[in-house]
């Protein structure tokens, strides 16, 4: 009878045991948390391109489902294969380390703002954080260019092609000033005796300049270019519409380290323009003689539309 008893007793206490431990896993509270890191080498996010991510899930329960959810473009679900293989369990608590790629959709805008939405599900409860991240569809002005333009009056080409990316000859029109190709030509003095050089240019079609010498020139853009230009389209607009011609407009002084943003011929393409050097050629008498020239670097932006033929003159805006 008291072996009866003591039996009775063992099975007690053991259910007794197994009651309390049943109880204390469904009070334990889920203990999930997402972490997640951004590739930090990515310096910008344009369309087109990968966005590497890190996700980082810990939780105390076991984990059923991890996926990536952007307001732009496809989701990122993991499958379970993923995420046990991606998972290691220490002291109850499991971390699932996964990672993955987004990529920005092409017709993105810069500016535009995407939100990746990062979201892990255990058997208890739901967690989500999110990361935003902005589209930078600018367009790098990487392609430099050298150009010169010699003194007017001089044996060497006075004038410079923009589009072209080449040197213009000044001769054989009625008017050197006027023709389609001549973006930039150099100014010489016409009441000096050998019609002294100047580091003075003006455009002979539509190309118009701005100066602007606080411009990031080693980190040009088309943006920051057009944008520059448009901030002074005001003040060329009223140039034009006072009616001035070619001989009312004011010359570009330039000078070693200054920079110009040129809309070229009245399209959709610009170029930024930067002065390395001004030479100088003095003679015997004294004169700055015709072996004399302005020459520069020059970055340009592509065009959306077709060249197309222009006359006009050019307004040098100073801010």
């Amino acid at each position: 009878m008291k072996k009866i008893s003591l039996l009775l007793m063992s099975v007690l206490v053991i259910a007794s045991v197994g009651i309390f431990t049943s109880c204390e896993d469904e009070t334990t509270p889920s203990t999930l948390n997402i972490e997640t890191k951004i590739d930090s080498s990515a310096t910008d996010f344009a369309p087109g391109s990968s966005v590497q991510f890190t996700i980082t899930v810990t939780t105390n329960k076991d984990l059923e489902s991890v996926s990536v959810t952007p307001s732009e473009g496809q989701g990122i679900p993991f499958n379970d294969d993923e995420i046990e293989t991606a998972t290691t369990t220490t002291d109850s608590v499991s971390t699932t380390i996964l990672e993955d790629a987004y990529d920005i959709p092409e017709d993105m805008n810069d500016g535009d703002k995407i939100t990746l939405t990062f979201e892990a599900t255990d058997a208890e409860t739901s967690y989500q954080t999110s990361t935003d991240i902005t589209v930078d569809a600018k367009t790098d002005l990487s392609n430099e260019n050298n150009g010169i333009v010699h003194h007017l009056y001089g044996p060497d080409q006075g004038a410079y092609d923009l589009v072209n990316n080449e040197g213009v000859s000044m001769g054989g029109t009625d008017n050197r000033y006027l023709g389609d190709k001549k973006d930039m030509i150099n100014r010489a003095q016409y009441d000096a005796p050998n019609e002294n050089f100047l580091n003075e240019f003006i455009s002979g079609n539509a190309t118009r300049f701005v100066a602007a010498n606080d411009f990031d020139y080693a980190n040009a853009t088309v943006e920051a270019a057009k944008e520059t230009y448009e901030a002074a389209s005001e003040k060329l607009g009223a140039a034009e519409q006072a009616g001035k011609t070619w001989s009312d407009f004011k010359y570009a002084t330039a000078n070693e380290g200054d920079i110009f943003i040129a809309n070229l011929r009245g399209n959709n393409e610009y170029a930024v323009i930067k002065i390395t050097g001004v030479v100088t050629d003095e003679n015997n008498n004294g004169d700055i003689d015709e072996d004399s020239y302005i020459e520069f670097t020059y970055k340009k932006a592509p065009s959306d539309n077709t060249a197309k033929s222009a006359s006009g003159k050019t307004e040098m805006v100073y801010y």
